[in-house]
């Protein structure tokens, strides 16, 4: 099942797709305008931050170690923590639920099970998703605090 070239595109570019979707949605459709710079904002800022901290961290992916193929793509090198698909989506999400409560939920379904394809691919460990969760959740708040 994991090797499907479906699986293997959702599980390297899901977390982008979903922006790119959310991002289309709240500014064509929704006509959300703050809240689409709001995810816009938060997702840069999530980008950065995380970027910054693989390198801090260096730790490497799981499939590094255990000799085996990984089984989604991965964009930042060797550096395991913490995930950016989670960071990304888990912003994503939270901006949106700030704004609209059952789409955010959605987001946060859709975020998780993308989180989970990454362990499962063997490109992440359990920690580097929660951490990522973490990241992205606190950033996306911090931006709703100040920008409101």
């Amino acid at each position: 099942m994991m090797n499907t070239p479906f699986v293997f595109l959702l599980n390297t570019y899901g977390a982008f797709l979903l922006f790119v979707i959310v991002i289309f949605y709240l500014w064509f459709f929704d006509k959300a305008k703050k809240e689409t710079y709001h995810v816009i904002l938060a997702t840069v800022i999530t980008v950065l931050v995380v970027y910054f901290l693989k390198i801090l961290f260096d730790a490497p992916r799981p499939f590094l170690l255990d000799g085996r193929t990984p089984e989604a793509g991965y964009f930042s090198g060797n550096h395991s923590f913490p995930s950016f698909h989670s960071a990304l989506t888990f912003a994503l999400a939270t901006t949106v639920a700030l704004h609209q409560k059952k789409f955010g939920i959605l987001l946060f379904l859709v975020g998780s099970l993308l989180a989970f394809g990454r362990v499962v691919a063997d490109v992440h460990y359990p920690v580097d998703i929660a951490g990522g969760a973490i990241i992205g959740t606190l950033i996306a708040l911090f931006i709703e605090r100040v920008d409101s």
